[in-house]
């Protein structure tokens, strides 16, 4: 770790029984309010977190408690005590099922994502320290004007910057999380981030990633003709919509994100007349900012340059099934196969619904974002629709990246699973 000191921690409460965990946590709060009402500040909170790992080992944690001073730590407990609901404190509620770790692609990319995970976790800037071309890009100088921040978030759009470092992070916080003893029994990805789930699975080596994702931003760019194209995202029901795609002939539906979201791509003047329609229709639709028409027959020759890349790569098996937004199934075994699946997968639509619905019924029930923000969680709260699932991102834009990162991994083990709590506290004194 590079700190010893962090803006939280994260406190475990185990027992035979609620009650004894109950019991613990009267007596934690009795030396905290004694040390607070003696105006001692001696007792860190670091070192109250750790005592607390071995106490009633062995038995299950029944309650979660996320803190930043010890008056919070005290009004938590309490909450805890009375049965009130805090949004600090993580009761047990046991969930079985599989978990589900999901890889966002891009559109998730942003300037300084993950920057606190970076600076707590230093193992987690492996690959950024492999490719420290990219640190300008990711972390760049603070902005000082508006048009050096227009700058820095055009730098990080570029498809050939933000593929390598949605990678770099996707991957990193998947290892992260791993090192924790958080274990993925499948493993998904949206678009790009396909292609982090199958290195993170072992398919093909992690430090290959950086120049791997390069080279499928180059396969897509270098496919464009004379008009990249256009991409927009729909609110309305697949049905209504493949009704009034059925005379399109170049506008198609490229991301079946969730059941009343499709994203549309589409040669340019053939999108902007369609987007009349939909107006017409009074259904609503929001164009995206993207550098060209992705996942659609637009860049057929992307597929081609793709596999042209993938041909001397040497791939694995996969060590955990990965899931396909090609097929909504989990990916082939075999080599050949794979490099076909991932050629196609660039100009095929992304059926991420239907990819979830069967993650679902295989008895996917943990789904954790390991990437930047909630966009794909957020997805699939929207599919499951309020079935039996726990959705967890892991990672935010504001507050501290580390504090809701404690919270996430609170959350985790609410559901009855456990981590190696012990390495929260390796290196911090």
């Amino acid at each position: 770790m590079e700190s010893s000191a962090w803006p939280s921690e994260l406190f475990i409460f185990r027992g035979e029984t609620p009650k004894a965990a109950q019991e613990l946590m009267a007596k934690t709060r009795a030396v905290c309010a004694a040390r607070n009402d003696e105006g001692k500040d001696s007792l860190k909170l670091r070192d109250l977190a750790l005592s607390l790992l071995d106490a009633h080992k062995d038995t299950p944690v029944h309650f979660a408690i996320v803190a930043d001073n010890l008056e919070n730590l005290l009004a938590s407990i309490d909450a805890a005590l009375a049965g009130d609901e805090n949004p600090n404190v993580y009761p047990r509620k046991p969930l079985e099922g599989k978990v589900v770790f999901l890889f966002p692609g891009q559109g998730s990319q942003r300037v300084n994502m993950a920057a606190d995970l970076f600076t707590f976790f230093p193992k987690t800037r492996r690959l950024l320290n492999a490719h420290p071309e990219y640190e300008p890009v990711i972390f760049p100088a603070v902005a000082t004007t508006r048009e050096e921040k227009k700058e820095q978030r055009a730098a990080i759009t570029d498809t050939r910057n933000a593929q390598p470092l949605l990678g770099m992070v996707d991957l990193a916080i998947a290892e992260l999380l791993c090192d924790l003893g958080i274990k993925a029994d499948m493993l998904a990805g949206h678009s790009f981030g396909e292609l982090a789930a199958l290195c993170f699975a072992g398919v093909l080596p992690a430090d290959d990633l950086p120049s791997l994702s390069q080279q499928r931003a180059e396969a897509v760019l270098r496919a464009v003709d004379t008009d990249p194209g256009r991409m927009a995202a729909v609110r309305t029901d697949r049905e209504t919509l493949t009704h009034l795609l059925k005379d399109e002939s170049a506008v198609w539906a490229a991301n079946f994100n969730a059941p009343t979201q499709t994203v549309i791509a589409g040669a340019s003047a053939e999108l902007k007349a369609f987007l009349t329609q939909l107006d017409a229709a009074n259904i609503s639709w929001s164009e995206l900012n993207v550098a060209c028409a992705f996942h659609s027959p637009l860049l057929t020759r992307a597929e081609s340059l793709f596999a042209e890349v993938l041909q001397d790569k040497n791939l694995s098996e996969a060590t955990l099934p990965v899931w396909s937004n090609t097929t909504a199934s989990i990916y082939p075994s075999t080599p050949a196969d794979i490099k076909k699946r991932l050629a196609t997968h660039l100009v095929s639509p992304v059926r991420f619904v239907e990819e979830v619905e069967q993650m679902y019924a295989a008895g996917g029930r943990v789904f954790i974002e390991t990437g930047p923000g909630s966009v794909l969680t957020g997805l699939v709260e929207r599919i499951l629709n309020g079935r039996e699932a726990l959705l967890i991102p892991t990672e935010r834009a504001t507050g501290n990246g580390l504090t809701y990162l404690l919270h996430a991994l609170a959350r985790y083990v609410s559901s009855g699973r456990e981590l190696l709590f012990t390495r929260l506290f390796e290196g911090r004194d």
